[in-house]
């Protein structure tokens, strides 16, 4: 295999103690052809200092004069990048040292370009990991696939840039949470991807995850997101309508199960389409908050 220049996108703000493992776990990859692109988006903790003392001239650090909000900052790294594919790592995650070099191959030997892969979970409060995934989860519409039940961690997404450059825009700087699955979502819609179940990333789950932080905000903005992709009548067929309408309608009940309020749990029942999604529901309506908050934890 000819080792095509990758880049990979890294951001980070007041990431300090995550940069080492994350930068390292990228520079020891056994594909060797890369370069890194780490912005540093206006840190005020020691970052400079340990970014300094990494010496290997893939690292190209850009440290940002001002905060910038998240998709700008990886719409400017991407911008500044020169690889044939880019490729994502948030700076609290990790890579497999074979990673590159296993979805790179898959890509090339199926004439894809897109890939990602099932990842690990690392639950830092309990000292624990678990697969993102147990089973291969992809039909054959790898959109609405994601759509039902979204498969793509960030972290292990691979793009080829003809692709990404194919887009109308590329990460859509007016969101805080859903960037990244607005991104894959509009590239699925045009082309398939490799899904490797290989858990070739890991990913540390904590309490500062932004989506974790905003939860609210993420249903608002997969809200929006919807009624925006609803003005292409193009974008979604009748069976994708219903997965993305069930889902925000799921995770409204999750949100409003946290505040007590039941009528409007049982409001949403009578709205679903699926009747999974309705089960789903009503398990939400029937078992109490604190076990829920302990699943979810």
């Amino acid at each position: 295999m000819s080792e095509k220049l990758v880049s990979v996108i890294i951001n980070s703000h007041n990431g300090a103690k995550f940069i080492n493992k994350s930068v390292n776990s990228v520079l020891n990859q056994t594909y060797k052809n890369l370069e890194i692109i780490f912005w540093d988006n206006a840190s005020v903790d020691n970052s400079k200092e340990i970014l300094q003392q990494i010496s290997d001239i893939r690292l190209k650090v850009n440290y940002s004069e001002k905060f910038e909000k998240l998709y700008s900052a990886k719409n400017k790294a991407v911008k500044l990048s020169k690889g044939e594919f880019l490729a994502f790592l948030d700076v609290d995650d990790w890579w497999e040292k074979d990673k590159l070099e296993i979805q790179i191959l898959e890509m090339e030997k199926r004439n894809c370009g897109l890939s990602c892969s099932n990842y690990w979970i690392i639950n830092e409060k309990k000292n624990s990991k678990f697969p993102a995934f147990k089973k291969n989860i992809i039909r054959k519409n790898h959109f609405d696939s994601a759509l039902k039940k979204y498969f793509v961690g960030m972290s292990t997404l691979i793009i080829k840039r003809d692709i990404y450059n194919s887009l109308d825009y590329g990460f859509d700087h007016s969101y805080e949470i859903i960037g990244d699955y607005d991104l894959v979502l509009r590239l699925l819609k045009n082309h398939k991807i490799v899904f490797l179940n290989n858990k070739l990333s890991f990913y540390r789950w904590h309490i500062n995850n932004l989506s974790n932080k905003k939860f609210k905000l993420n249903i608002l903005e997969l809200t929006l997101w919807r009624k925006k992709m609803l003005q292409n009548k193009f974008f979604f067929n009748e069976n994708s309508k219903k997965y993305l309408y069930d889902h925000i309608l799921f995770l409204m009940s999750l949100y409003f199960k946290k505040k007590n309020n039941n009528k409007k749990i049982i409001f949403f029942l009578t709205k679903i389409n699926s009747f999974k999604v309705f089960c789903k529901i009503l398990f939400l309506l029937i078992i109490p908050k604190e076990l829920i908050n302990k699943i979810r934890s």
